[in-house]
């Protein structure tokens, strides 16, 4: 049984790579600046409120980040309709846990927003790669 989990192990391993990694930031920070951009839009331009602009940004965002990180990041074979779902739930999870992490760092510890927020983006972006290689990705996760 040792031997199986070792093997698994491996596996898992050689699905994670620095190279990939790399690519996963720099399509999240592409995404970024596509939620950015329609929050500003939306904002300045059309007079919308805050709250519209960074939902419409933010899903604007998530399904750029989807759509790259299938083709491009992760060169996944799977159809849209087997990732999709797993990718959205992380990054859903992903909100959550970064209101939960910010919350607490700046209201509870009375950490410097920015310098909190600076180390939950850091954490996040790698339980997300962590996430997506192993799961959403993973052709062999079920």
């Amino acid at each position: 049984m040792g031997d199986m989990r070792d093997a698994e192990s491996v596996a898992a391993a050689s699905r994670l790579s620095l190279l990939q990694f790399v690519v996963f930031a720099v399509v999240g920070a592409t995404g970024t600046l596509i939620h950015y951009a329609i929050l500003l839009s939306l904002v300045e331009l059309l007079g919308r409120s805050a709250m519209v602009g960074t939902i419409a940004g933010s899903i604007a965002g998530a399904v750029w980040n989807f759509f790259l990180n299938h083709r491009l990041t992760f060169k996944s074979q799977q159809q849209f309709h087997q990732t999709a779902p797993r990718f959205f739930l992380i990054a859903a999870v992903s909100l959550a846990l970064n209101a939960g992490l910010m919350y607490l760092l700046v209201e509870r510890f009375r950490v410097n927003y920015l310098i909190a927020q600076l180390a939950v983006t850091v954490f996040i972006l790698c339980v997300n790669y962590i996430s997506n290689a192993l799961w959403t990705f993973n052709r062999s996760a079920k």
